[in-house]
């Protein structure tokens, strides 16, 4: 018993110790299960709060950089402030303004320089519209995460630099000039053609436009986009983007003209002549018979054609019994309106069929037999239906055609085409081009408008300011709580792992004197069988 009590004694004494040299209650999970979880959760929290303090401060940090950047932008729009006030004052020569536009143009491009240059850990700050999200709790995502948000501070963002001033740089224009009762319309374009030009003409119902988008160079050259059918100039509509083209100028532009006046209101006629036989001939969206025609003073004529002419092989009309003569008008449009093809027959005898061409539609009649056969009234019915059919079938809109007896008798039939007055063209306009520049104070007007436009700038930035000032006393409050809550969740978690050393301490003591205690009993067990040893010696 007496060494039963000693080895119980020894292990709380060894317990003791270990718990006074580690200054821990739990060493191991052994000395409390259910502690060692909870310690270890606190344990998390508390690394996690601790990590979420620093996150804080690198925020309030990084806002603090933003915030000298944008104290710096403010004094420069003070300043730009300050000279727009100064030139719009008439007291100021023309040099005088000069030399102010001077300063006011290399101030925004210090503003650029700076938002460009102010970065934390490599990313930009207000080079361009961010948002930063800072982890401020142990956790992550929702109630742990305060988001600041810029925008740029760029002197094009701000509108004192060059891509906010839209100035018109010629005055473009494009108007119908002459229409004829046939539809034949003339376009006269003004001013001086420029990059950034937008042309329309409404033709049939299709929209084209023409997009200048480079000047002309030493070969009298220009490129220009354009689109048929109403498709966004930009490309960023339905339908196909503009094509591309490389327009040559009429060989009377010399180079030395180019040099000093570049593209001229001729050349825009030429480019649309252009497109639009490039669409006649390929089958595009403009019919095949409308023409354009660029006249010497610069003008567009716009009209519609009618060519008659042979079918695949050469034979325009024949009889089996007996030939026939043919005379064939084919005349562009001129502003008369009327084209008349005239067929007629050799001694009385009529042909029995006809084949020929309008505009490349074929058109056939047949008399070889039936009530009008070998006839000119059967002719001139079936030729009529034949090419009301074809009109019927909008292959040959826009006109309208009569067949008739001819002047040569009845051995003559005439063909009459007549243009529908309806108005081949319209909707004729011009968006002029326009150029960008950066504040401008070099007149008075300018400078006065300068004014409204750098107060509107200096008031984003004292926005942005205030958005990110408001966020940076979230971070100080923050910082505080985190501080709060990681000493009392350290706190907590002492209580459940760290030893009582005053306990500790009582404990030890008392285990010791037991200890003496239980060694001392068992020597005096050990002592009292020596003697019953004595006596069995004796």
């Amino acid at each position: 018993m007496a060494q039963a009590a000693a080895s119980s004694v020894n292990k709380e004494m060894e317990m003791s110790m270990e718990r006074l040299s580690t200054g821990k209650r739990i060493n191991s999970a052994a000395d409390d299960a259910a502690g060692v979880a909870i310690a270890s959760r606190l344990t998390s929290e508390i690394n996690g709060t601790n990590q979420a303090i620093r996150n804080a401060m690198d925020g309030q940090a990084m806002i603090d950089t933003a915030e000298g950047a944008h104290q710096e932008v403010e004094s420069i729009l003070q300043r730009m402030r300050e000279l727009a006030v100064q030139a719009s004052n008439d007291s100021n020569s023309d040099a005088d303004r000069t030399a102010l536009q001077s300063e006011v143009t290399a101030l925004v491009a210090e503003i650029d320089r700076i938002a460009n240059v102010s970065t934390w850990a490599g990313k930009g700050l207000i080079d361009q519209g961010r948002s930063f999200k800072f982890n401020v709790g142990s956790h992550g995502g929702g109630h742990n995460e305060i988001v600041a948000t810029t925008t740029a501070m760029t002197g094009a963002a701000l509108g004192v630099a060059a891509g906010n001033a839209s100035v018109g740089v010629n005055g473009a224009t494009a108007v119908e000039v002459g229409e004829s009762v046939s539809g034949v319309s003339t376009v006269q374009f003004g001013g001086t053609p420029a990059v950034g030009d937008l042309y329309k003409i409404d033709i049939q119902g299709q929209t084209i436009q023409l997009k200048v988008e480079g000047t002309a160079d030493a070969g009298a050259n220009f490129t220009y986009t354009y689109a048929i059918d109403g498709v966004d100039p930009d490309g960023t509509g339905q339908g196909n983007p503009l094509v591309a083209g490389d327009f040559t100028a009429t060989a009377s532009k010399t180079v030395a003209t180019v040099a000093t006046t570049g593209i001229t209101s001729k050349d825009i006629a030429e480019a649309f002549k252009a497109i639009i036989d490039h669409s006649s001939v390929t089958g595009g969206n403009i019919n095949g018979d409308v023409t354009a025609t660029v006249n010497a003073d610069g003008t567009l004529t716009i009209g519609k054609q009618v060519n008659f002419g042979e079918p695949a092989g050469g034979q325009t009309t024949h009889d089996d019994s007996a030939g026939a003569t043919l005379t064939t008008n084919t005349i562009t449009d001129n502003g008369t309106g009327t084209v008349v093809y005239e067929i007629k027959a050799a001694a009385n005898q009529f042909p029995q069929d006809v084949d020929f061409l309008i505009n490349n539609v074929a058109i056939s009649a047949d008399v070889s037999s039936g009530a009008y056969a070998n006839s000119a009234a059967g002719m001139i019915a079936a030729l009529q239906a034949a090419i009301d059919a074809k009109t019927d079938a909008g292959e040959l809109a826009g006109m309208t055609f009569t067949v008739a007896q001819g002047t040569a008798g009845a051995t003559a039939i005439k063909v009459t085409a007549v243009h529908d007055t309806a108005n081949l063209v319209s909707n004729v306009s011009a968006t002029p081009g326009t150029t960008t520049a950066a504040l401008q104070i070099n007149t008075q007007a300018n400078a006065s408008a300068a004014i409204a436009t750098i107060d509107t700038a200096i008031e984003k930035v004292n926005a942005q300011r205030a958005n990110l000032g408001a966020v940076s006393n979230r971070l100080d409050s923050t910082v505080n709580n985190l501080t709060s809550i990681s000493s009392n969740l350290a706190a907590g978690r002492g209580r459940i792992e760290d030893a009582d050393f005053a306990a500790e301490t009582t404990s030890l003591a008392k285990s010791q004197i037991l200890q003496q205690a239980s060694t001392a009993m068992l020597a005096q067990a050990n002592a009292s069988k020596q003697n019953v040893l004595s006596l069995l010696q004796g």
